[in-house]
């Protein structure tokens, strides 16, 4: 198979994926090795050449697109350092985190914890205690106020039922 060939089979590829909105195929240059070894021996760039032509062309084309479905060169900058200092705030953050974990994950302190089991064991049981008989001692106390203003209203009543007698026995000797 040739490199045209190659070329717009990928092209198909591509075409398939739905990728080919930003990728353009150019054929290559049939000199390719003789501008390839000229790149290399002359102007020492073999850093350059070392990377693929595929890649060069789309770096190229990201490079002097001015506007397209990805924005300009400056917007995508300006998104690379926005994702950059996302980047660099999650690491902080995972760092922070990994740090405070740390001693929660000490095999030592875990020990401790065993061995104060039975201390929170019992701390717990004295608690719970605690609380039973404080809802003892407030279910009391409301018995005790419901108790109090059901004698206070007979009271009330019964001082009303004096009340009315001794006015009636006032107003009959009158």
């Amino acid at each position: 198979m040739d490199i045209n060939q190659i070329e717009k089979r990928i092209a198909d590829i591509e075409e398939i994926l739905g990728i080919d909105d930003l990728i353009t195929t150019k054929s290559i240059p049939s000199q390719i090795e003789s501008l390839q070894s000229k790149l290399r021996d002359d102007c020492k760039a073999n850093l350059l050449m070392s990377i693929p032509v595929k890649k060069l062309e789309q770096l190229n084309k990201i490079a002097t697109e001015t506007a397209g479905p990805y924005g300009s060169l400056v917007d995508k900058v300006e998104s690379i350092k926005f994702a950059e200092n996302l980047i660099n705030e999650r690491a902080e953050r995972i760092k922070t985190f990994s740090e405070a974990l740390e001693p929660c994950l000490d095999t030592e302190l875990f020990g401790k914890v065993a061995e104060l089991q039975p201390e929170l064991d019992a701390q717990i049981e004295k608690y719970e205690k605690a609380l039973e008989d404080w809802a003892k001692t407030y279910g009391d106390f409301q018995t005790l106020i419901a108790e109090r203003t059901m004698i206070n209203r007979r009271i009330t009543e019964k001082v009303l039922e004096l009340q009315k007698k001794i006015d009636l026995k006032s107003s009959s000797k009158a």
